[in-house]
């Protein structure tokens, strides 16, 4: 079972029930999530490995009234995923499917999932609630190309005890006993800690070094980031991790590259890799061109030549910079050579 989880899976692969009793119950916050036991299926001889967090008052403040909810698997696939929400008599209230998704190394969810109020009784928490996840893969990689079951068994507790401790840091994020800085952005403050972000950070280094902090009252005031992204890079700082990261990549790709996180950066350039195609190309490659995003823009002049006649007529097209153009014209050339 996986560290913390609550409730039971029942499994009947490539369907799994999480049934979870009293689910309110010790998450009175927004934020706060439970956790599943680890479910696993099969994909060509190999155990695949998942786990589902709900947050029941929502990942964010914003998501207050929903629940969140999100999907986490090691290593990359492709799967048609059905998620199905069940009250406590086993009546599907709420349905979601997703057809050949790409999964990798990551989280992938919603934060608003569903409606609070479309599965609580109006007098009282309902005393049941049962999450059905249907996983179909279509395509596995370990992006490891370890295979677990070679690693002893002292092993591999140790790993997932590594990555227990470090989740616990996530709870410090807005800790008002043990922070020592607040950061403002949006109107809405954010306790950290300084020793973490400086760390993370030469940016926030120099900010804490220097008049930037308004000394009374200890705060920063954040303007170039909304406050969501804020609270995605500093989940990132505090665990490595980052909560939907398919819908913010673009915006906590600028964000990192302007406070120096170049690991932040890269991981949102191999998402946004991930998913650029002929029908969103045009933005990714301003954007990957604005801020020397390699692989981000070599992939997007990829797409555009291979498919030239769609894309060349889209709007936008006129709009690029000529030196895009330039380029765009040259790997045309090249393609026409090969």
């Amino acid at each position: 079972m996986a560290p913390n989880a609550v409730g039971e899976v029942i499994a009947v692969s490539p369907k799994f029930k999480w049934v979870i009793d009293n689910f309110c119950i010790g998450c009175e916050s927004v934020g706060t999530y439970l956790q599943s036991p680890i479910f696993t299926t099969t994909n060509a001889n190999r155990n695949i490995q998942f786990y589902l967090r709900l947050y029941p008052k929502g990942v964010m403040e914003e998501c207050k009234d929903f629940l969140s909810l999100f999907l986490y698997v090691e290593g990359e696939i492709t799967a048609d995923i059905t998620f199905d929400i069940l009250n406590s008599k086993g009546e599907t209230v709420h349905t979601v499917t997703f057809k050949n998704k790409n999964f990798s190394n990551t989280n992938w969810g919603y934060n608003k999932f569903i409606e609070r109020k479309l599965i609580l009784n109006a007098e009282t928490d309902v005393e049941r609630i049962i999450i059905a996840c249907t996983c179909e893969i279509t395509s596995w990689q370990n992006s490891k190309e370890v295979d677990k079951e070679s690693i002893s068994e002292e092993k591999a507790d140790n790993v997932s005890q590594r990555l227990a401790e470090i989740d616990k840091y996530e709870n410090l994020i807005n800790d008002s006993k043990f922070s020592d800085v607040s950061l403002v952005s949006e109107g809405i403050s954010m306790k950290v800690l300084k020793c973490i972000l400086a760390k993370s950070s030469p940016v926030f280094a120099a900010m804490f070094n220097t008049n930037m902090m308004e000394k009374q009252n200890n705060t920063v005031e954040i303007t170039d980031i909304t406050y969501d992204t804020l609270m995605e890079m500093i989940r990132f700082a505090y665990t490595g991790k980052i909560n939907n990261i398919d819908a913010i990549a673009c915006r906590l790709a600028v964000a990192a590259d302007k406070y120096a996180m170049h690991g932040l950066k890269s991981i949102c350039e191999k998402t946004m890799c991930r998913n650029v195609s002929s029908t969103n190309v045009l933005p990714f490659l301003e954007l990957a061109d604005r801020y020397q995003m390699d692989d981000l823009k070599k992939k997007a002049i990829e797409i555009i030549v291979r498919h030239a006649d769609n894309v060349t007529n889209q709007p936008e097209f006129n709009l690029l910079p000529s030196i895009l153009w330039g380029e765009i014209c040259r790997a045309l050339v090249l393609k026409k050579k090969q």
